[in-house]
């Protein structure tokens, strides 16, 4: 099973709105299309995406919209306005270069259209991200106003993956495909991603396989597309909606049966003290099986959310001015750590993740964990270094389950600048850590990895881990088993991503 990047130009919580108002538009509020507008117009690219010429990638495009208007507790709709129109250095009707893609984008910033882009054989992806990067798909809002409405959105497409032949990007099927299209439309007119069943991802608990009741539960918006996976023969769960997919877009876009459709559980998460609110922790609702029936919808009927989604990420300081707040998410304490999940009638059990998955071995030194963890996430450097933990988890998993052995491996084949900093940086601030560590000085151990920032992401700007040559390949699977043992000491940072 292959996991492929699924993305928002926006980052994206875990469950529920996208973008929530702060600063901006009404503090609190999940940014939305305005329905009384009418439906949502897009304007299409005039090129083919992968093995499909422009009609068909047009018909495509409006029969998935399609899934979402056809959600019978949810009000939205959408209508094709014609092709994406000429702007600035872009005039032909097809964005294949970075400059037509940075016009086009321009003029969804301006709110004079939303585009949905075809990157045909995937060079622009290639230009943007970097060759085979992995990522299938980008979408999200470009503008907004004071009222908390969605002016415009683009959506990319990345056609290498469903090109017909095996060069470049992995080849995803039609349904699959289909899958990817859906996904990226809920970014477009307000949807998070969501975590629910994250077990189909990293495989504990186990349970999630071709056809199982975890299977059946994922969520399309959730964060990568996982590719052999089916809920029903040829079918990918993603390509139907789940039941967190259908609350979510039922309470952003309420039609007049919701209120009798759906009620909401709602609480607060707090830390170990029993005092402190939690920020940014999966809250998962799961029905109560009913034994009567052959499912299990414990796993199938699931909706999520995020403690403190509407709280905002980033207050910021004003101190050194190197930490600007976010103008998205409200300032009100009170909404610090709380949940709402949007559910169907029934009996349910809720369910946390927490960051601290790693089994403590004293359970005194947990409230002292928590508050590292605390610490670190405000620090401006966080939500990057989260991200890559997540990464270098994902690629590691992908790496074991290809059979891939590194645990050995010298780092003797680093010789790209980029891995060569990464590791000599590595090392550096372990050396600086692991006293901190030793020490119980936990806050400050986490703090030490801020450093590692630049030289990570220059690493995944320029490296490619998984080449041809064993030796080499082997020798950065070493270099990020280290980073993620390094940095992952008590607590999953990858747990913080988003």
């Amino acid at each position: 099973m292959l996991a492929v990047g699924l993305g928002g130009v926006w980052p994206a919580s875990a469950g529920g709105p996208l973008i929530v108002g702060g600063t901006l538009g009404p503090a609190g509020v999940p940014f939305t299309w305005d329905t009384s507008l009418g439906e949502f117009p897009y304007r299409t690219d005039g090129g083919k995406l992968g093995v499909m010429d422009n009609a068909a990638a047009n018909a495509r495009v409006a029969a998935m919209f399609q899934v979402w208007e056809d959600v019978p507790t949810a009000s939205i709709g959408f209508n094709n306005a014609g092709p994406i129109l000429s702007t600035g250095t872009f005039s032909d009707g097809n964005v294949n270069k970075v400059g037509e893609f940075n016009a086009v984008s321009d003029s969804c910033e301006a709110a004079t259209q939303s585009p949905i882009v075809y990157d045909g054989n995937g060079k622009l992806f290639d230009s943007l991200f970097g060759e085979n990067s992995g990522v299938i798909g980008l979408a999200g809002p470009c503008a907004l106003n004071d009222e908390g409405r969605i002016l415009s959105a683009l959506v990319a497409l990345n056609g290498d993956f469903r090109d017909g032949d095996a060069v470049g990007e992995y080849e995803v099927t039609d349904n699959e495909f289909d899958a990817v299209f859906i996904h990226e439309f809920g970014h477009l007119f307000g949807l998070g991603h969501s975590q629910a069943n994250l077990n189909c991802l990293t495989g504990s608990p186990a349970g999630c396989s071709s056809f199982s009741d975890d299977a059946f539960g994922l969520p399309t918006m959730f964060p990568f597309l996982l590719s052999a996976l089916e809920e029903t023969p040829g079918v990918n769960p993603a390509r139907t909606l789940s039941q967190d997919d259908i609350a979510w877009v039922s309470k952003l876009y309420p039609d007049a049966g919701f209120s009798s459709s759906f009620g909401v559980i709602s609480g607060t998460i707090l830390f170990g003290d029993g005092l402190t609110p939690a920020q940014g922790v999966n809250v998962i609702a799961r029905q109560v099986d009913d034994l009567g029936t052959p499912e299990n919808e414990g796993r199938r009927v699931v909706v999520s959310a995020v403690s403190g989604y509407l709280f905002t990420g980033t207050p910021g300081q004003s101190v050194t001015g190197t930490n600007p707040p976010s103008p998205f998410g409200s300032r009100n304490p009170l909404l610090i750590g709380i949940f709402e999940i949007p559910v169907p009638p029934g009996s349910y059990r809720v369910e946390v993740e927490s960051v601290l998955c790693l089994n403590p071995v004293r359970i005194d030194l947990v409230p002292k964990q928590l508050a590292a963890v605390r610490a670190f996430l405000a620090l401006s450097e966080a939500e990057s270094l989260a991200a890559a933990n997540k990464r270098v988890a994902n690629i590691l998993k992908q790496a074991a389950a290809k059979g891939e052995s590194f645990a050995n491996a010298e780092h003797r084949e680093l010789k790209e600048p980029a891995e060569r900093e990464l590791l000599s940086a590595l090392r550096s601030v372990s050396q600086k850590a692991k006293p901190l560590f030793d020490q119980g000085d936990y806050t400050g151990y986490l703090k030490a990895f801020a450093l590692l920032k630049s030289p990570v992401d220059r690493f995944f700007e320029s490296v490619m881990v998984m080449v041809d040559d064993e030796n080499v390949r082997r020798s950065r699977l070493a270099l990020l088993t280290d980073l993620r043992t390094e940095m992952n000491r008590f607590a999953d940072i990858s747990k913080l991503a988003a």
